[in-house]
């Protein structure tokens, strides 16, 4: 279970340091005056476009997914035969977790290449 809950939480961390440098580069690339605020509200519709990229396959597929782990199954509530697209409802955590990524991939693209 551990194991589980730290790949989620490496796959975000790798997500928000690859998006936070790529933003910074272009930015910097363009020579773009970006204010924070922009910035934000810029890696926040990023993050909401990467995260939910796979909805129109999904929904089309009409894919399910069966998880044999019982610890794991439980933990989500997912039965056999779980339809995948219940994964990208939108809802409060969705937008809690992009705009947290977002405010942490502008902090680390900004100070990782950083004007001197």
């Amino acid at each position: 279970m551990v194991i589980f809950i730290l790949s989620f939480l490496f796959i975000y961390a790798v997500d928000i340091f690859l998006v936070g440098i790529s933003f910074q580069v272009i930015a910097n690339k363009y020579q773009w005056k970006i204010s924070p605020k922009k910035s934000l509200i810029i890696l926040f519709f990023v993050f909401a476009i990467y995260d939910s990229y796979l909805w129109p396959l999904v929904h089309a597929a009409d894919m399910t997914i069966t998880i044999r782990n019982k610890a794991i199954a439980s933990l989500l509530e997912i039965t056999p035969g779980y339809p995948i697209i219940n994964f990208f409802e939108l809802g409060l955590f969705e937008f809690f977790t992009w705009a947290i990524q977002a405010a942490l991939a502008g902090l680390i693209g900004q100070k990782i290449l950083e004007n001197k």
